[in-house]
């Protein structure tokens, strides 16, 4: 066996345990971890990428890509759903084709008329930008659409409302208080410090799981409750809750098996799409209590169901 060969079957081995079986690595030929070598998807053919990068738990980009496009695909029956839960029924949408959430989405205000708006946006909190620059709220209609937007995760007390482009003052549970404009805060922006946070545990969850982790969707339920809760692993389920750690009886809704980032990333956007379904179960368990819903939007199965689907065979001509 020659130095090279070695070489490349250990890397094999390792990325094998990364990737499992995803990709063909007949075409590779490497020296050092940082060269970058030829390797086969399934489904997009070769690529290139640097060694040490795809035991890190990169893959194939398009495949990554599609991905992506497949989380953000909707259908306008689920945006109005949506929309309508955010926006508590204020605005109407004709009937229209919409099959991304970034597309722009006709919208009726019934004060101002007809405008459009990124579907993103409008789910985020976005309302017509006439309503935005004519409204004069009170800190108690400010406090109740904040809460719309974020939840239970910042306190309002603080708060006096002048108009939407002054600064309020909001109490992060964690770093304290920090100003920021109204408009801003109800667009969908929080604690700065925390944003920084979270980038620095996603990128230490990665480093942690050496490549894929799972996202998992329970039911639990016993006598009392039942409630879903969403939350990411690099563990079995089985080792994750065994019984010495979970007090509930469980069904697996769903698990999605991917690179640690995007699993990260998957979470984090479950968890806002949730947010008005927050539930706080009576007894204690292993992991947090935060990810815990009285129920689920039909938004949250979709994606689930998307990034599980098997890619379709294609044809080539």
């Amino acid at each position: 066996m020659s130095v090279m060969q070695s070489k490349v079957e250990i890397f094999i081995q390792k990325a094998t345990s990364v990737h499992a079986d995803t990709y063909d690595y007949s075409q590779v030929s490497l020296n050092t971890v940082n060269d970058t070598i030829s390797i086969i998807c399934q489904k997009h053919g070769v690529f290139l990428q640097r060694a040490t990068n795809h035991l890190q738990g990169r893959g194939c980009r398009k495949c990554s890509v599609e991905k992506v496009s497949a989380a953000n695909r909707t259908t306008f029956d689920d945006f109005v759903e949506k929309a309508n839960l955010v926006h508590s029924g204020f605005y109407s949408y004709p009937k229209q084709y919409i099959k991304r959430l970034d597309d722009r989405v006709r919208i009726l205000c019934p004060k101002h008329g007809e405008f459009f708006q990124i579907g993103n946006g409008h789910l985020q909190g976005r309302q017509c930008i006439k309503c935005a620059n004519r409204e004069t709220l009170t800190t108690e209609i400010f406090t109740q659409k904040a809460k719309i937007v974020h939840g239970e995760a910042y306190g309002y007390d603080l708060v006096e409302y002048k108009n939407n482009l002054s600064n309020v003052d909001i109490k992060c549970p964690i770093h304290g208080v920090f100003k920021q404009a109204a408009n801003h805060h109800l667009e969908g922006h929080g604690c700065k410090q925390c944003s920084l946070q979270n980038t620095q545990r996603r990128s230490i969850y990665k480093q942690v799981c050496k490549g894929k982790s799972s996202l998992y969707i329970i039911k639990c339920n016993d006598l009392e409750e039942s409630f879903y809760k969403i939350g990411i692993t690099k563990h079995k389920l089985k080792k994750r809750f065994n019984p010495s750690n979970m007090p509930y009886k469980f069904d697996v809704i769903g698990i999605v098996k991917e690179e640690a980032g995007l699993i990260w990333d998957l979470e984090k956007r479950l968890h806002h799409i949730c947010r008005d379904f927050k539930y706080s179960p009576k007894k204690r368990f292993s992991g947090s209590r935060h990810e815990c819903f009285k129920s689920l939007p039909k938004e949250v199965f979709k994606l689930v169901e998307n990034l599980t689907k098997p890619p379709q065979p294609q044809l080539i001509i």
